[in-house]
């Protein structure tokens, strides 16, 4: 209906204005409409007032019971406009029930809107669950103290809201006042924003959170939903990754390359994993053969790696690192850590390769995990297949080097037992996995509380409050309830027990029982990567190390609840104690192992310090120069490294030490294992 003109209408109850939308306007031609006992509807105008339009000194009065449902209008007020000195009296139980949509302009109403120096006066027993909406620049009158959201009531009517101040309620309110902005947001009369690095769960939420990424993954704004999010994110905190884009640590997302790439990249990352593994389980037996203290290859490739396995952990927290640095940690995760997590390629495999697992289902990270899980054990078993191989050809090479002496034949069986081989192997293996394996294990308890119900201002909007949080690798998953239960107790509860805490406590305790034994050349060369090269009071120092990785490791899977920048406090204080632990008790025989573990402490709380001043220092070329810093310390000391493990080859493989393998092989080595002494040369 359109009132136009200094034209009056008069529409007086029971009346029901239902179900009207955006026909052709059709102007009023008379002085006076009364609409009694009776239903006006299917009526719309193109501009607005999708059940009555007001405009030009025209005036309108509502009178109960009047139900105005359903209705839309295209400009302004779903329900009523009223425009250019019109008057709208709506009194004694008027009903605006469901407002069809929001309007598309830059000032929306619902259900009444009024512009210009329109009057609106609303009287007793006006009813709404749409919104009540009118463009502060109008004079409206109040019979019963109600303003719409965005206003409050004052002696001459519905002020609007100050700068920086909201209002969303339509209760009738008398001498109130609208609400104090929360922080980290832009008010605007019903309208609460959040700033750029920031997300709300619904339209008229008030609790504003933090993006773990910041204004990497959330644009702000008063929409809410993926619209909020940028590209890449979606979800709750905008920290689940789109269909085309991979995880690499948790809210950190990152655009899957092609199927083919994706293949050749993480093959590439996962050989030199093996390879690297593979030399190292080499390494281990020979240098478990040699049966003194002297200073190894293995004890010197163990420093560099377990080094970068722990910036690997603190690169996963959400600092904000550099774009370079991210890279650096994702590279290194897969090649020192059994093809680690911190792969956007190993997230967008498990998409490709199961493509009904896409991001917006749990399905995915649930795969991405038992993926974790069964890679390690991939490296395993193709390790222990190549040693398997290995012994077999050398067994071959021996019988036919000794042309088919039996006595040889004996030794080379002995020597080289597959057993033995195997148990170095899966030592080692465990090494380069252990990281990966706990926080695999502990990924399932790290949950984030978003919403808090009940708490603040209109708490009845807060609509992501579940209790225990929700499930950080797919942060639009309630944690503990349907799939994500099953999984966390089924597989999260055991696999924390056996691996966070069973293996450390496993490791000392084997050790300490078996000290007696420790120079036994057949247990040695077992079991010598544990403890070989530490003092003989400090044989169990292996279980220390396996101590620090699994509180390091829970810091960084845990620090979204603690908060980055306690989380690094954190690490320093572990690490500071580490170091405090190896200067006291000084668990190495060799005097290079030492320094080498105390400057990897030295260096790793260098770095913490480095990261925890990106926090301080809010400009991102300041970041570049730290970050900067951080590669610089980290290449001296893995180049010093590197160093000293050539330097160490150097002597090691010279070319006398062959003909000693062989004369080993089938002749004086057997001296060894029958109790007589045969040549040794320490390094």
């Amino acid at each position: 209906m359109l009132v136009d003109g200094s034209a009056t209408a008069i529409i007086k109850g029971p009346v029901t204005i239902s179900r009207n939308f955006f026909l052709q306007n059709v102007p009023g031609q008379c002085d006076k409409l009364c609409l009694d006992r009776d239903t006006y509807q299917k009526n719309g105008d193109v501009t607005g007032g999708g059940a009555v339009a007001v405009s030009y000194n025209a005036s309108v009065l509502l009178e109960g019971p009047v139900d105005i449902v359903d209705n839309a209008g295209f400009g302004f007020g779903d329900g009523v406009l009223a425009f250019h000195n019109a008057s709208v009296q709506i009194k004694g139980g008027v009903n605006f029930t469901r407002p069809s949509r929001r309007s598309v302009v830059s000032t929306p109403g619902w259900d009444v809107t009024t512009t210009g120096s329109a009057m609106l006066s609303l009287h007793d027993n006006v009813v709404s669950d749409g919104q009540l909406l009118n463009v502060c620049n109008a004079s409206i009158r109040l019979g019963s103290d109600m303003c719409p959201p965005g206003t409050y009531a004052t002696a001459s009517g519905c002020t609007c809201c100050a700068a920086d101040m909201y209002d969303f309620s339509t209760a009738v309110r008398r001498n109130a006042t609208c609400s104090v902005c929360p922080a980290n947001a832009v008010c605007t009369g019903n309208k609460v924003a959040p700033k750029p690095g920031y997300w709300k769960s619904s339209m008229k939420s008030v609790q504003i959170h933090p993006c773990p990424m910041g204004n990497t993954s959330c644009r702000g704004g008063e929409d809410t939903g993926d619209s909020t999010c940028m590209l890449g994110y979606t979800g709750t905190l905008c920290g689940v990754c789109a269909s085309s884009y991979g995880i690499t640590v948790p809210f950190k997302c990152m655009k899957c390359l092609p199927a083919r790439q994706q293949l050749l990249l993480y093959s590439a990352m996962f050989g030199g994993s093996l390879v690297l593994i593979t030399y190292t389980v080499h390494a281990t037996w020979n240098d478990n053969q040699q049966g003194d203290k002297g200073l190894r290859i293995s004890d010197l490739i163990k420093v560099p790696v377990q080094f970068l396995q722990y910036l690997v952990i603190l690169g996963g927290v959400s600092a904000p690192w550099p774009a370079f640095l991210t890279t650096a940690f994702t590279t290194a995760a897969v090649v020192f850590g059994a093809a680690g997590g911190q792969s956007s390629s190993l997230d967008c495999w498990v998409k490709h390769t199961f493509p009904t697992h896409k991001s917006g289902q749990l399905s995915a990270p649930i795969m991405r995990q038992l993926v974790l899980v069964i890679v390690p054990l991939i490296v395993l078993a193709i390790v222990l297949l190549l040693v398997a191989l290995s012994h077999v050809a050398r067994r071959v090479w021996s019988t036919l080097a000794s042309k088919g002496r039996r006595g040889c034949q004996m030794h080379s069986a002995k020597a080289m037992q597959l057993l033995s081989r195997l148990h170095v192997a899966a030592l080692v293996v465990a090494f380069f996995a252990y990281p990966t394996l706990v926080k695999s294990s502990l990924s399932w308890f790290a949950c984030l509380r978003v919403d808090y119900a009940g708490q603040g201002p209109y708490p009845e909007h807060a609509v992501m409050n579940h209790s225990a949080g929700y499930w950080v690798l797919h942060m639009d998953q309630a944690c503990f309830s349907g799939p994500h239960r099953l999984w966390a107790f089924a597989l999260g509860i055991p696999a924390a027990v056996l691996v966070c805490c069973g293996a450390p406590v496993a490791i000392w305790l084997f050790l300490w029982r078996n000290t007696s034994r420790a120079s036994e050349p057949h247990f040695q060369e077992r079991y010598g990567f544990l403890y070989r090269n530490f003092r003989v009071s400090c044989y169990w120092w292996e279980a220390v190390w396996a101590v620090q990785t699994v509180s390091l490791t829970a810091v960084s899977v845990f620090h979204h609840s603690l908060g980055a920048y306690h989380a690094l406090l954190l690490m320093s204080l572990s690490l500071m104690v580490s170091l405090g632990l190896q200067v006291w008790k000084r668990p190495y025989e060799e005097r290079l192992l030492h320094r080498l573990h105390l400057s990897a402490t030295l260096c790793l709380i260098a770095n913490v310090w480095l990261a925890l001043n990106m926090f301080a220092l809010q400009n991102s070329a300041l970041h570049t120069v730290l970050g900067v810093a951080m590669v610089v310390v980290d290449t001296v000391f893995v180049m010093w490294c590197v160093f000293r493990i050539v330097q160490l080859a150097h002597h090691t493989w010279k070319p006398v030490r062959v003909v000693q393998g062989l004369q080993r092989c089938c002749g004086a080595g057997a001296d060894k294992h029958t109790g007589t002494a045969g040549p040794q040369q320490s390094v």
